[in-house]
């Protein structure tokens, strides 16, 4: 079954993140027990066409590709080099330019010619990682980076990115506020880079505000976790009433 690429979060708009890992230390990028969003859509007779999660053969979740198969999430680190290498000369080249192009290089320059270099594995590292988040294959995700802008017309289209700092401070002040804790070093990073893309990219519309992203993407992604929080915070609430009286 063959399934198309729209319904990207966020604002179907595609960009470096940095992560956690899955399943220990297993190179993914994910968190443990990480869902990614519903991808594979369902038709059933009598029923209206949803989706559902995108499962492997062994029933583990993995990434959704073009042609409705599924494969398991991408190991950022083996793989890197690995699927450049399975591209031919002239499809490697053009992935790599239309990496650099819409800033997956960041500073670093691709290699043009036949060698994979250490920019090149970097660049695909963080595609690799984008795609097991978004639950899509990479190919999927790469016709969504074609049709963002390039890098170098940010300056007059686009929007300047806004500080790591101050959004770094922006997210643990609302993950405190959410889940009653701070979040580690890779997960603020993951998601402080997923919203600098958003705001650098989203040039035809207001981007949403840093505290709404990122309280949306930690409801999202520690569910259980706010729930309880919100539970305990009302809890402390009616003590506090109670007390005063």
């Amino acid at each position: 079954m063959s399934q198309d690429d729209t319904s990207l979060c966020p604002a179907n708009q595609v960009h470096p993140p940095t992560g956690q890992n899955f399943v220990g230390d297993s190179g993914t990028g994910l968190p443990q027990g990480y869902l990614p969003p519903k991808r594979q859509l369902v038709n059933q007779p009598g029923l209206l066409p949803r989706y559902v999660q995108a499962l492997t053969p062994e029933g583990k979740p993995g990434l959704l590709a073009p042609d409705g198969k599924v494969r398991d999430f991408y190991d950022r680190t083996r793989e890197a080099r690995t699927e450049f290498a399975k591209l031919d000369d002239i499809t490697r080249r053009n992935v790599k330019i239309t990496l650099y192009k819409k800033g997956w290089y960041g500073s670093s320059k691709p290699e043009l010619g036949d060698r994979i270099s250490d920019a090149d594995k970097a660049a695909m590292s963080d595609l690799l990682e984008t795609a097991n988040v978004e639950g899509y294959t990479w190919q999927v995700l790469l016709r969504q980076i074609e049709k963002a802008p390039d890098v170098e017309f940010l300056g007059t289209g686009g929007r300047d990115k806004p500080s790591s700092a101050d959004l770094t401070d922006i997210l643990q002040k609302t993950s405190l506020q959410t889940i009653g804790k701070k979040l580690d070093d890779k997960t603020v990073k993951q998601l402080v880079s997923s919203y600098q893309g958003v705001y650098t990219a989203n040039t035809n519309e207001a981007p949403p505000s840093a505290d709404v992203f990122f309280q949306n993407r930690i409801e999202k992604q520690y569910g259980a976790d706010t729930t309880a929080y919100k539970y305990l915070n009302a809890i402390s609430n009616v003590s506090k009433v109670i007390e005063s009286l």
